[in-house]
């Protein structure tokens, strides 16, 4: 079971924004990452962030409730440097899930300017080691260019070994259709706060003469050394949202059987970002038995079937339907070695793609699956 006093510590935040603008139709994207410290009670007492523009700024408060079944709501504060000090916008945490192993929660966030967010937590570390980075990881990340315009992405077969990557990995992109090779060089560990940082140079199959450096801006490795959560900025001033995954153990279809928390940053086929949040439920097969889910506009809907398969080294494949008559396709997926967890990319048969987060539910515990209350001002 959990309690309000499992959120105490430090935690590093990672805020994938977005707005559409209702004038217009636009949409822009971009992340946030910052340190909060909070108290027993689920006060945040202190921290400070710094958005992709260099836009710095602090947490100013914020008060967080955790259930008995891991579920987060409450808010956060914050105050950007060089606004009045009464000047303090405040987010509402809509929905969001805290892992078994509570080092990690996943949920989405909805700003009073009209702002949505998927929000990752990252509980810090004490005393991790390069050596806790060895090893094959797969990585899934939202990305926007200088243009605006957006996709998702999937890193696979990243092996890391002292510090660099020997061989090649592969990456895919969703909407544009790409992919390519990935080498990645100059990890490090900073043992007090389990940051991580790191480059890779991508390359391009449909052009091998032309290179891309991702070089991290911010990464936090969690407690269990199984995934870190990151933001990067790319040589062409594209910006990449994500996390990764580590590859270990064997995986059965029994893995599956469960209900899912899942969260969702969908790019529709207007080029529109928001999120999707909702709950999955499968059987021992992998087969979608329940789920429902709701968008940051309000509207809600229900998973209506479809089958999810999973390979014996924890790659995900398959297919969910919804009540809306959409179709999502996994291009790429992959469950984390403690079982609890999924990260994956896919792509909807409207145009749509989306970057997906799965936390496993606590059996026999019941959630607030809907807020009426919290809605986008934008879509009021």
């Amino acid at each position: 079971a959990f309690s309000a006093a499992d959120m105490e510590g430090e935690w590093r935040g990672y805020f994938l924004e977005s707005l559409i603008d209702s004038t217009d139709g636009s949409s822009l994207s971009y992340w946030i990452y910052g340190d909060l410290s909070v108290d027993g009670a689920g006060v945040v007492t202190s921290g400070s962030w710094t958005a992709a523009s260099g836009t710095t700024g602090v947490f100013a408060g914020g008060s967080l409730t955790l259930d008995k079944g891991g579920v987060l709501t409450g808010f956060l504060s914050i105050h950007e440097d060089g606004d009045p000090p009464e000047q303090v916008l405040n987010m509402t945490v809509a929905h969001a899930k805290m892992d078994k192993g509570k080092d990690l929660v996943q949920g989405v966030v909805l700003k009073e300017n009209g702002n949505m967010d998927l929000l990752t937590m990252v509980r810090k570390e004490s005393a991790p080691v390069l050596e806790d980075l060895n090893g094959t990881w797969s990585g899934f990340m939202h990305s926007t260019n200088a243009l605006d315009s957006a996709d998702v992405w999937s890193f696979e077969d990243l092996t890391i070994q002292n510090g660099s990557m020997s061989t090649a990995g592969s990456w895919e992109s969703v909407l544009a259709v790409n992919s390519g090779s990935l080498l990645g060089q100059n990890f490090a560990v900073d043992n007090s706060t389990g940051d991580v940082s790191w480059e890779l140079m991508q390359g391009f199959a449909s052009n091998p003469s032309l290179k891309s450096k991702l070089i991290n801006q911010s990464s936090r490795l969690s407690p269990s050394k199984t995934f870190l959560a990151t933001v990067d900025i790319r040589s062409n001033n594209s910006i990449d949202f994500g996390i990764f995954l580590k590859n270990g153990g064997e995986y059965q279809s029994i893995d599956l059987q469960g209900t899912w928390a899942g969260y969702f940053s969908e790019i529709s086929s207007f080029g529109w970002i928001y999120w999707i949040y909702g709950a999955i439920t499968l059987d021992a097969e992998g087969n979608c038995t329940d789920g429902t889910w709701q968008a940051a506009s309000g509207t809600t809907g229900t998973f209506t079937g479809g089958t999810v398969a999973i390979a014996v080294d924890g790659k995900l494949s398959g297919t969910l339907t919804s009540s809306d008559g959409r179709v999502m396709t996994l291009q790429s997926g992959f469950m984390d070695a403690g079982k609890s967890m999924a990260a994956a990319v896919s792509k909807k048969d409207n145009g749509a793609a989306d970057l997906v987060y799965l936390l496993k539910m606590e059996p026999n515990f019941s959630w607030p699956m809907f807020l009426p209350a919290v809605t986008n001002p934008k879509n009021n």
